[in-house]
């Protein structure tokens, strides 16, 4: 999996349970959900399992509706056998293909917010140190200034030798 501007790339190949085809191919996934990607997703979940008595439907059925409605949100690029252009991306595959694809976009997007966190502890670190060295400066510089005030003053300068 290479995770490149908030896409990963990912190589698959899936045995179908039920006809023992193989699928093989590369897609493209989402590294994050927008709020409007995680709306369309229960939107299509809703109108695949039924408003009426969701429920109802089998866990199976529930199951590829929502991988399904997941994988239609997160999938940018996919092979021509998963059907990204249709109504129900997907929608012809056997149950195992479905969860094995969303488990895969699913660790796409953990990869990357990994990744995001990574970088925002590194700068966190570099902000922190830049703000340690201009302070330390900034402290010097006011010893600095405060020495050269009392030595234009002419005035020795005061040790407080009770205090060490």
């Amino acid at each position: 999996m290479i995770i490149e501007n908030s896409q990963a790339t990912v190589e698959v190949s899936i045995k179908d349970e039920l006809t023992f085809e193989t699928y093989i191919g590369i897609f493209k996934f989402k590294g994050f959900l927008t709020p409007i990607d995680t709306i369309k997703a229960d939107r299509i979940y809703r109108e695949l399992i039924g408003s009426v008595s969701p429920n109802l439907a089998s866990i199976s059925a529930q199951n590829m509706a929502f991988s399904i409605s997941q994988l239609s949100v997160r999938t940018l690029e996919a092979p021509h056998w998963f059907e990204l252009k249709s109504e129900l991306p997907g929608g012809r595959l056997a149950e195992n293909v479905l969860t094995e694809l969303l488990s895969l976009s699913i660790e796409a997007e953990e990869k990357y917010r990994e990744q995001q966190k990574a970088k925002f502890v590194e700068i966190q670190k570099r902000l922190q140190t830049k703000f340690e060295n201009s302070t330390i400066k900034k402290r010097a510089d006011d010893v600095a200034e405060e020495d050269e005030d009392k030595a234009e003053d002419g005035e020795p300068e005061e040790i407080d030798l009770e205090s060490e």
